[in-house]
């Protein structure tokens, strides 16, 4: 696929390539991670409930041994917030792609990916990483989207052992006609509610929290 295929879902802004978020930065999917973190999250608070009302993160049973590191008032009020917040956004994002482009986030997040490599390209295994999801997860995501004609997937030529998935030109119009509705519901969901100064604090804090 050529470069210049890529380049058909940007358009440039003051000499800035603007991608298929809206945003001049690299797009990256992150409905796998919070995905996979949602139930993660709400199994902690609710076990910690359980086990000191009032109180969360109790240390595992590994570590009782050592003296429980309590969260303050003031901490368990941030994490409960940050639960919400990993609980609800994903499912608005999932609702307006599904009502809007009849994807789901994670679908979307796969074909954005695969839209940023200059060929619309990548091995399985390193898309996989990127969405954080099982190969098999992946695969079955992969199917449903190659059944619409949204991508392919090949063997690498020289090794039969490597499959490769690409993005299609339909898929790709798929990604641009769903973009805009999306980027608007982002802005009104997360930055329309923040300052420039808070949208700089929450961008260090989830680097902080991730570390990357």
């Amino acid at each position: 696929m050529s470069g210049s295929f890529k380049a058909a879902h940007q358009v440039s802004d003051g000499g800035s390539i603007v991608g298929v978020y809206g945003m001049r930065a690299t797009v990256k999917s992150t409905s796998a991670t919070l995905a996979r973190t949602v139930s993660a999250v709400l199994a902690i608070a609710v076990t910690a409930t359980a086990i000191a009302p009032g109180l969360t993160m109790a240390s595992t049973a590994k570590r009782r041994t050592a003296t429980p590191r309590w969260l303050t008032t003031d901490e368990r009020a941030t994490w409960m917030a940050l639960v919400h917040v990993l609980v609800e956004l994903p499912n608005h994002l999932d609702v307006q792609l599904q009502r809007d482009a009849q994807l789901t986030h994670f679908e979307y997040g796969v074909m954005a990916r695969l839209s940023e490599e200059s060929e619309a390209t990548m091995q399985l295994s390193a898309l996989a990483a990127e969405m954080n999801a099982s190969l098999s997860r992946l695969s079955h995501v992969l199917r449903r989207l190659e059944q619409r004609g949204s991508l392919r997937r090949y063997p690498l030529a020289t090794n039969g052992r490597i499959t490769l998935a690409e993005i299609t030109e339909t898929g790709m119009s798929a990604l641009v006609a769903a973009a805009p509705l999306h980027g608007e519901e982002v802005r009104r969901r997360v930055f329309d509610r923040l300052s420039a100064e808070q949208t700089t604090q929450l961008r260090n804090i989830c680097q902080a929290i991730t570390g990357h």
